[in-house]
């Protein structure tokens, strides 16, 4: 969280009021998955069961999210296909970003659903980070500008940027 944000204000205040005897933890999850696969009973992924033990042992719970949020539709030029062994490759650079770049909280990647409607983009990206600082450190990261150096050339975009 950026350290002017309305979340870090409110988590700091919070860990203010923790009564004497009692400590406060402030835990950094990157990842939880938001909807879960249908696994076997008992078989949550590792960072789902320890956040559970902890939250069963815990007095209270405070949930701070991501502050700001970058959406990106992508429309491919003509000549180029999604089925292209080029564009997949591509992709998967784009999908494997918040892999390598750390300021990332939230990382959504995928192509259209459904064909044949007009004013339609073929992909899209939708992301989240703590604050503008830390997508300003995403935007400029070398990692993130490899992708886009490909795909200026390969398809137009539309970006929008929001404050949540």
């Amino acid at each position: 969280m950026r350290k002017a944000s309305t979340n870090t204000v409110l988590v700091r205040v919070a860990q203010q009021q923790v009564p004497e005897g009692r400590r406060d933890r402030v835990l950094r999850r990157r990842r939880l998955a938001s909807v879960l696969p249908r696994r076997p009973r008992g078989r949550a992924p590792a960072s789902v069961v320890d956040l559970r033990e902890r939250n069963a042992a815990a007095d209270g719970v405070l949930i701070a999210t991501p502050e700001y949020s970058n959406i990106v539709l992508f429309k491919l030029n003509e000549r180029v296909t999604r089925d292209s062994a080029e564009a997949e490759a591509r992709m998967q650079l784009v999908k494997d970003l918040d892999k390598q770049i750390h300021e990332v909280r939230h990382w959504d990647v995928g192509w259209h659903t459904f064909d044949g409607f007009p004013g339609t983009y073929d992909w899209a990206l939708n992301s989240l980070f703590d604050g503008t600082e830390a997508f300003m450190r995403f935007l400029n990261h070398p990692a993130h500008q490899a992708p886009i150096a490909h795909w200026k050339n390969h398809a137009s975009w539309v970006v929008v940027d929001v404050h949540v």
